[in-house]
């Protein structure tokens, strides 16, 4: 039985593809952008080391730079180059590796990757003759991910250093080097290895998908013409169990972006809300306590007799560190009073003093206005002048959190990386329901940040931007201290327009 072969069907030429422009042409818009960064022009400088009669000569770096300094998908390429060419072999070596260490959990290291390249090798050159070449090049790529201990495939992190000494400790380390390795017949004056290490710095830049919006200030201009600038962060200063004051809300405002470059300086807006008198009982030195059965003795003259409590310890719970765990290493946060916000009670709140709660002002020595039926307690002074500093603060920073696991335990400590400013926008305490305070401000890494957070596995570096309150006199305050840290991204370039 013969079977019919068919022609192949017939094909019409295809159809030319569309013209592509970069920028819309008519009846076209652009739906989202995300402009590519600047090109940065390739470094043509060298980096030179010199050990005994080994040079290692690497490429594309900046003039006068002191460490090697590589991106994402970065290649190591230079020259090795021999004072003496009677040698066995030559090879370089590029690594990285994680070193953890935790208090309970032991120390940790982890091969993040290593690649050898046998530059020459005198059983397998004899092409050559019995002479390595004076210069020998070499090229090593940085791998685009590793696999951690769990089998993830990740990026490799940063170069990346946190020492936090003490009891309990933690140390973190992600570190990168190149060494090269020279091997010589026994001669008088070398040794039969000769090794030469340089430390590299692996720096892989990333950046925001869009700007932080120019002239977000003054924020209520701006919340209404352009509310998707803003994004909110709410949180709740609550009042102590028992008191007759009401809950503040606290609203901060910071760019919707949420991703931030560790040279940006980013604005910020902070609102607390809540009826007047609970405001000002926030901002106001609390009577003091009632001691049943006693009687307050007249006020001499001079300086209070009672000491004042200590208000630089930090004692309430940090939010970042809840766990009771020997594990738990988050460091103190930096007291308020000597970093926050202190506010200027009597210049920017004239209508009300000290004198309101019972208190005699600074410049007078009158006696209270409380009867004379209740007295301080021990450790309370009757005069708030002689508390000093202990003012109400406010403080909105940038807080770094390195999570750390070794072995099964998990540990973890805080950097504050920088400090916000706040200068006072608007009061309106005038009605019965409800009064505003706003503060506007700015806050911006310190100088010596340039490693933006990341996610090694075992490593996880964290970052938030913080608001943090004390009322005065926490110990008697009708207020409790508050923390609330909202998570967001650092990065280390800034958005650039194309």
């Amino acid at each position: 039985m013969s079977s019919a072969v068919l022609d192949p069907p017939t094909y019409s030429p295809s159809s030319d593809a569309p013209v592509y422009a970069a920028e819309p042409t008519n009846g076209e818009e652009r739906l989202e952008f995300v402009a590519r960064g600047q090109n940065r022009n390739t470094p043509d400088g060298t980096f030179t080391k010199k050990s005994g009669g080994v040079t290692v000569v690497l490429a594309d770096q900046d003039d006068n730079a002191t460490i090697p300094s590589y991106s994402r998908n970065g290649v190591v390429r230079g020259d090795v180059l021999l004072d003496d060419e009677k040698v066995l072999a030559v090879a370089v070596k590029v690594e990285g590796r994680q070193d953890l260490m935790i208090a309970e959990g032991g120390t940790s290291i982890q091969e993040l990757f290593s690649e050898t390249v046998i530059l020459w090798q005198k059983e397998k050159d004899r092409s050559s003759g019995s002479r390595c070449p004076a210069v020998l090049p070499f090229r090593i790529p940085f791998p685009q991910a590793y696999r951690d201990r769990d089998g993830t495939r990740r990026p490799l992190p940063p170069t990346f250093s946190a020492q936090f000494p003490g009891i309990p400790g933690l140390s973190a380390k992600c570190a990168y080097t190149l060494t090269v390795k020279v091997t010589k017949s026994k001669i008088v004056g070398w040794k039969r290895k000769k090794c030469v290490t340089v430390p590299l710095r692996f720096h892989p830049r990333s950046r925001p998908y869009m700007p932080i919006a120019s002239d977000l200030h003054p924020f209520f201009s701006t919340v209404k013409s352009a509310p998707g600038d803003w994004a909110q962060v709410s949180s709740t200063i609550e009042a102590r169990e028992g008191s007759a004051a009401n809950p503040i809300d606290c609203h901060l405002f910071i760019p919707s972006v949420q991703i931030y470059a560790v040279s940006d300086t980013i604005p910020f807006h902070l609102q607390m809300r809540s009826d007047p008198a609970s405001l000002k009982a926030f901002l106001s030195p609390p009577p003091p306590p009632e001691l049943k059965g006693s009687t307050r003795k007249p006020k001499a003259k001079g300086k209070s007799p009672y000491p004042a409590p200590s208000l630089f310890t930090n004692t309430a719970p940090s939010l970042l560190s809840s766990s009771p765990s020997s594990t738990t290493l988050a460091s103190p946060i930096s007291p308020m009073l000597a970093h926050g916000y202190p506010l200027p009670l009597a210049h920017a709140y004239p209508f009300f003093t000290t004198r309101e709660f019972g208190y005699p002002s600074s410049d007078t020595e009158s006696e209270p206005s409380s009867p004379s039926t209740t007295t301080s307690a021990p450790g309370f002074p009757p005069n708030f002048a002689d508390m000093g500093l202990a003012k109400p603060s406010i403080r909105v920073f940038l807080l770094r959190q390195i999570c750390a696991r070794v072995h099964g335990q998990r540990a973890w400590r805080n950097v504050v990386l920088g400090e916000g400013k706040l200068s006072l926008a608007e009061t309106q305490l005038g009605s019965e329901a409800e009064g505003t305070m706003d503060w506007e401000g700015e806050v911006r890494c310190k100088d010596d940040v340039t490693v933006g957070g990341f996610n090694a596995g075992t490593l996880i570096v964290k970052d938030f931007i913080v608001l943090e309150t004390k009322p005065y006199l926490p110990q008697f305050s009708s207020f409790v201290e508050h923390q609330n840290a909202h998570p967001i991204r650092m990065v280390t370039d800034s958005y650039v327009e194309s």
